[in-house]
């Protein structure tokens, strides 16, 4: 059910769950199951899978107090809830994007999304499904793929809630790294503004021996998050130039293996930079016969650079995933991934945004990491659309089918506010509670560490879990100490930006908030 005055629909009651675990799942298994559990639990949540470690697999499972069975074999499911579903969605590995505008037609078909190489074991016994759609060879490219999908499914989708999803994610990639790759450059003290910037001379010559040679960059300190930052490279062979890029310019194209989590700035003349836990790596054919290898590279900060003569295994390898996908499906809702700096991209983005009333959800994210989150956000905005982060909300399906237990006051409601004196007042607040899914994963994390309680913390949270996971807000409310304070993320009920907001519409958002 879904009446005007919730933000998000509601599904039936939770009463027993089948259970599978799919984290170690191929990434076509993935988005098969969890299109299948969209078609089961659109009338009655039934499926619930198994598809992140980070808060514990079991953590909110056992918090739902329903009683579920674990099936050792995902295709147990697919079996059981065959009946349910009436047919296959193939999607072109060719165009990834038609992954989304496959998610679309399972749910407005009742149908799972397959591979080509699943299909063939989907219409096979024991299951025997039947192709309703092959999109292989549809579409030539992303924008063919959303705008046919524009011009011939939009209509027939819920225009009460807007679903942006990449069609893939990388692939897991293995611990550690070739036996070959060695530390070739490191920065010893945490520098923070570029007071190490210089050109470094790498001597590359002893790993030559294959036909190609790696340079990945990393964050030697990846704690505070000044990781490297490079702005020219130069690679010589036997004293010729056979490589020489600034970072983001096609000329780094041909070179660049794998720009994994890595961001790009036009700072300082264009530079490309890592920080934390993420890296870039280069790859450097070599002409055969080659005596002596060099790379000077312009960087600084707290860079850490690995060589080696192995290819290692890349973030640029993507498969399909699940995840929100259920509640895509489940919904009718009409699944893109569109960016906003290709003129034509943006094009297509408007005239959905154009088709739906003031005050609708857009869940999801957005491409081009942080350049593509400010626009659009602010392109959202002028829309008068705000965005819920949930592309990794996992079994939301499942979790809107639970039940809120009361809003009555909290622990910290009852303490007394103490009379301000002359002095300076410090606070602490988490602040990432406007990200739908942090309520499920990272929040949960922090949340049940043993010392929680012992110092008055801000704790932000997504309103939305009111209508879409009272489970998770009655969590957090039954476990709240005096010293933890639920309060609203940055924005309200949805991130957005206020100044881009049409002035109009505001009012009313703010009310719904």
């Amino acid at each position: 059910k879904w009446p005007e005055s919730q933000a998000l629909p509601s599904f039936a009651k939770v009463k027993h769950l089948d259970v599978a675990d799919v984290y170690d799942a191929p990434g076509d298994v993935k988005i098969m199951l969890a299109t299948l559990q969209g078609i089961v639990n659109r009338n009655q949540p039934r499926i619930y899978l198994l598809e992140s470690q980070e808060e514990g697999k079991m953590t909110w499972l056992n918090d739902l107090k329903v009683p579920y069975t674990v099936h050792d074999d995902p295709w147990e499911l697919v079996s059981d809830f065959k009946k349910e579903v009436k047919g296959i969605i193939v999607y072109d590995p060719k165009v990834p994007d038609s992954i989304n505008v496959a998610t679309t037609l399972a749910g407005l078909k009742d149908a799972v999304v397959a591979s080509p190489e699943l299909s063939a074991k989907l219409t096979a016994a024991p299951y025997g499904l039947k192709v309703l759609d092959d999109l292989q060879g549809k579409f030539k490219d992303k924008l063919d793929a959303y705008t046919w999908q524009y011009e011939n499914l939009w209509k027939q989708t819920t225009h009460r809630m807007l679903i942006g999803l990449s069609p893939d994610t990388s692939v897991k990639l293995p611990p550690g790294l070739p036996q070959s790759f060695k530390v070739v450059a490191e920065e010893k003290t945490q520098e923070r503004d570029a007071k190490n910037r210089k050109i470094y001379d790498l001597d590359l010559t002893s790993f030559l021996g294959t036909d190609a040679v790696y340079l990945r960059f990393e964050d030697a300190f990846q704690q505070d998050g000044w990781g490297s930052a490079v702005h020219e490279v130069t690679v010589k062979a036997d004293g010729q130039t056979i490589a020489q890029f600034v970072p983001g310019t096609d000329d780094e194209k041909p070179f660049l293996y794998d720009a994994q989590g890595s961001q790009l700035s036009a700072g300082s003349g264009g530079h490309r930079f890592a920080d934390n836990g993420r890296y870039f790596v280069y790859e450097f054919k070599v002409p055969a016969g080659t005596k002596s290898l060099t790379a000077s590279v312009d960087m600084w900060n707290q860079f850490k650079v690995y060589a080696g003569n192995e290819a290692p295994a890349s973030s640029e390898q993507k498969e399909p995933y699940g995840y929100l996908r259920d509640y895509a499906v489940a919904n009718k809702a009409m699944v893109f991934w569109l960016g906003t700096n290709t003129p034509e991209q943006k094009a297509l983005f408007d005239k959905i945004l154009a088709d739906v009333p003031a005050g609708t959800p857009y869940l999801g994210w957005f491409s081009n990491d942080t350049e593509g989150e400010f626009n659009g956000v602010e392109l959202l905005s002028n829309h008068s659309i705000y965005v819920l982060a949930a592309d990794w909300f996992s079994n939301l399906t499942v979790f809107s089918g639970t039940e809120n237990k009361g809003q009555g006051p909290l622990p910290s409601d009852k303490v007394k506010t103490p009379k301000l004196e002359n002095k300076i007042y410090v606070t602490y607040t988490f602040s990432e509670g406007d990200n739908f899914q942090y309520n499920q994963h990272r929040m949960r994390n922090l949340w049940d560490d043993p010392n929680r309680g012992k110092v008055p913390i801000n704790w932000t949270s997504s309103p939305m879990l009111y209508d879409g996971a009272p489970a998770m807000l009655n969590y957090y409310r039954s476990t709240a100490t005096a010293n933890d304070q639920l309060i609203a993320g940055p924005s309200g009920g949805g991130y957005f930006y206020p100044n881009a907001w049409p002035e109009k519409t505001l009012p009313a958002f703010l009310k719904k908030t």
